[in-house]
């Protein structure tokens, strides 16, 4: 599946309370963006993104925090462009639900359970933090859910770890489901993103490459994306 990843903000109104957080070296305050002049605007998103994404192509907004930005209105505007796509958030802000876009609320760590509209909620493996309870809480409550893991799950690639790992565009790194014998330790960026902590960018030969946007979005949505051509 191709995807169109945009970062909406270099700040988050949760830093620095999350110190697991992979972009947290990128980020700045929420008050410098205001000055900058390469602070994106929804006239100039929504024009690039007619004259130039297809239509199948969906969209990834994160941050930063995207509810910082003013999201609501630029979701409004892709609905009425039939665009499909998900939105990462951290759920402190309210975000304007439309039917094609996923809003994936992440349930960090010291937070309370999010007040705000959500599709789905994130809960990240944190040994830190009482994720089990967190997942028994959307259980018992029918709350769709998705684990994530840790990022400290692997905290360090060397020579006596075997096998091959994939990392995604989070920065997360998990065994792959389908190889795991190796003389040495091989890792494979299975996101489409560029996002390259572990050097250049390989592709699992056994696996398919796999995007958050198909893991949240609706089965007939992720059937229209990947049946999208050129």
């Amino acid at each position: 599946m191709k995807i169109l990843f945009v970062s909406l903000m270099s700040s988050c109104n949760q830093n620095p309370l999350c110190d697991y957080c992979p972009v947290k070296k990128w980020l700045v305050p929420i008050n410098s963006q205001r000055n900058d002049i390469n602070l994106i605007t929804n006239k100039d998103l929504l024009k690039w993104i007619d004259e130039f994404l297809p239509s199948g192509v969906p969209i990834e907004f994160t941050g930063g925090e995207p509810a910082l930005y003013e999201i609501d209105e630029l979701l409004d505007e892709l609905q009425a462009r039939n665009r499909h796509g998900i939105v990462k958030t951290n759920g402190i802000k309210q975000i304007k639900k439309v039917p094609n876009f996923q809003i994936v609320t992440a349930w960090h760590k010291n937070c309370e359970f999010p007040k705000t509209s959500y599709d789905w909620i994130l809960i990240i493996r944190n040994p830190d933090d009482n994720w089990q309870d967190k997942v028994n809480y959307c259980e018992s409550n029918n709350i769709p859910y998705k684990t994530v893991a840790f990022n400290g799950e692997i905290s360090e690639v060397n020579h006596t770890i075997k096998g091959i790992m994939h990392i995604n565009s989070s920065g997360q790194i998990t065994p792959c489901p389908k190889c795991n014998v190796r003389k040495d330790l091989t890792i494979f960026n299975m996101s489409s993103c560029d996002f390259r902590p572990v050097g250049k960018n390989f592709s699992c030969k056994a696996c398919k490459n796999i995007h958050d946007a198909e893991i949240f979005m609706p089965d007939e949505i992720k059937k229209a994306m990947n049946n999208y051509e050129e």
